[in-house]
């Protein structure tokens, strides 16, 4: 039976059951924690959510019990192997991954969300930042950037610290106002939140634009990622930390690039090189930039093709291009090699293309102590993961037809097995374990190589690699992630967040005076759920 014929079955059966039935149960899933802490098959259950919410129950529906929920859950877990097709697949590694990628988000760290918001901030509220950033978001949802980040800071913390995933009202007030005025917290709320019914519209809209189900959907990021916040009566909820925590700490940068894809890209990429300049600054590996190497270019009479960063140390040249992009969900999805191919051409595939030819060049000039060919590596830093590994994982992914073109991009300048893909936070993590252990960074970038040379060591995504690395290295953080900047930027936006707490608590401390005041705030707070 076909992907399409089972998912028809499945959704014609939780059309016999009430929506809020369906929904009370399955957020109750997603809200229980096991013995073990774990949460089961997350990704699962919010697929089944979203197709819920767009679902019109059939007349006469009745309520769902948990074994309802149950026996559709089993039924949505096993339509994940014709999702993916793995019996006929003609490219295991490529289908394997878009299998793994939804899991993996709700398995890694959240720490990691909040270094993103804060990492974010770090980009585009410093002093040397476009002020495009601010006004282009102001004139968006009608925030200031500087609020916005604090006040996600503020609920980043409360969704992972309190283990919880309902705030009632009352703590909102009591802790944020009146240091942030009553309709800046209403608008913030309404801005990352929904309702009930505008949950079920969004549902229903997204599957008018999505069309038939087909299989690559399978595997989308939960459709409440972008509005991550349950807007109820009595306060906020979500249908998972995760999805709060993804969801609000990249709301920022969603919104810009929505607003406007090509200005926003443009001077969000500048900002991007000029941290991956401030990392290696900040942990002490002397890279040569972009400009100079073109000063060199100019001075033998050289064009063509150019890096962001040279790093030239013990025999070693390191190309480092900076793409400050994210993927789009089609890229971590597709089990299309030509697909993939084609998107991304203009970002990993470019970027190795410049780090051969850049290599290229400064042979043909005799640059000074540029090394042999064996001893060239490629290192393409993205904003966020794609999940590429390196150049032969990706050459893997992209097939027999289509491998060619990461191959003949590095001919004869640069081996594939020294070519590697990571994100911002990787980087930041691999720059200071080398700093902190002494190693150099083609120490890393070999034992990287040398993992995926074999099936029991090989990674599915480099974060695995730093903390094989560490704990190879016996490092005493053998995972780092940050920067000295961006932990140094927390703590002011940390600072900022307490001195308006004081404030608030401050004034609900005055007495039994403020009860009638903060009884009128809270109602008035109670209707954005309506």
């Amino acid at each position: 039976m076909s992907f399409e014929k089972k998912a028809r079955q499945i959704r014609n059966g939780i059309k016999r059951y009430t929506t809020h039935s369906m929904v009370n149960l399955l957020l109750g899933r997603l809200h229980a924690k096991y013995d073990d802490g774990t949460i089961g098959m997350p990704w699962v259950v919010c697929l089944t959510l979203d197709w819920v919410l767009e679902l019109e129950p059939n007349k006469g529906a009745i309520d769902a019990t948990e074994q309802d929920v149950q026996k559709i859950l089993d039924k949505m877990w096993r339509l994940q192997s014709d999702a993916s097709k793995i019996s006929t697949t003609e490219n295991i590694w490529l289908t394997m991954r878009s299998f793994f990628l939804p899991q993996l988000r709700f398995q890694i760290d959240q720490i990691h969300h909040s270094f993103f918001l804060v990492r974010l901030y770090t980009l585009m509220c410093s002093d040397s930042a476009s002020s495009s950033f601010k006004t282009n978001f102001k004139a968006q949802v009608g925030i200031d950037l500087q609020d916005f980040f604090v006040f996600s800071l503020f609920l980043c913390s409360l969704f992972m610290n309190q283990n919880t995933a309902y705030i009632p009202y009352k703590e909102l007030i009591a802790k944020l106002h009146p240091a942030f005025s009553m309709e800046t917290i209403k608008l913030m709320l309404k801005t990352v939140g929904v309702n009930a019914l505008e949950m079920r519209e969004l549902a229903q809209e997204r599957r008018k634009k999505l069309g038939d189900v087909k299989p690559s959907e399978y595997f989308l990021e939960p459709m409440l990622l972008s509005n991550p916040l349950i807007l109820l009566p009595s306060g906020i909820s979500t249908a998972h930390t995760y999805v709060a925590t993804i969801g609000i700490s990249e709301f920022v940068i969603r919104t810009l690039k929505r607003a406007d894809p090509g200005g926003f890209r443009d001077k969000f990429a500048k900002e991007f090189e000029n941290y991956l300049a401030l990392l290696f600054e900040e942990t002490g590996f002397k890279a040569v930039r972009e400009s100079q190497l073109n000063d060199f270019y100019k001075l033998h009479k050289k064009q063509g093709k150019v890096v962001d960063f040279l790093y030239q140390s013990n025999g070693t040249s390191i190309f480092v291009d900076a793409k400050g992009v994210e993927p789009r969900q089609d890229v971590l999805t597709t089990d299309n090699s030509g697909f993939l191919k084609d998107k991304l051409k203009s970002l990993h595939l470019k970027g190795i293309q410049q780090a051969g030819k850049c290599s290229e060049i400064l042979e043909s000039c005799n640059y000074e102590n540029l090394a042999e060919y064996q001893n060239r590596y490629a290192l393409i830093v993205t904003h966020q993961d794609f999940y590429l590994g390196g150049g032969v994982k990706l050459a893997s992914y992209l097939g027999e037809d289509h491998k060619h073109k990461v191959e003949s991009a590095i001919e004869g300048q640069i081996p594939l097995e020294n070519v590697h893909f990571c994100s911002v936070a990787d980087f930041e993590g691999i720059l200071a374990l080398c700093s902190d252990t002494g190693a150099d960074l083609h120490e890393f970038l070999d034992y990287c190589a040398d993992e995926e040379n074999s099936p029991e060591t090989a990674k599915f995504e480099m974060r695995q690699h730093i903390q094989s690395f560490g704990e190879h290295k016996m490092a005493e953080r053998p995972s780092p992630i940050g920067s000295d900047r961006v932990v140094s930027n927390a703590k002011q936006l940390y600072a900022d967040l307490e001195e308006r707490m004081d404030i608030s608590r401050k004034h609900w401390n005055e007495g039994l005076e403020r009860a009638p005041e903060f009884l009128m705030k809270l109602n008035s707070l109670q209707v954005i759920a309506s």
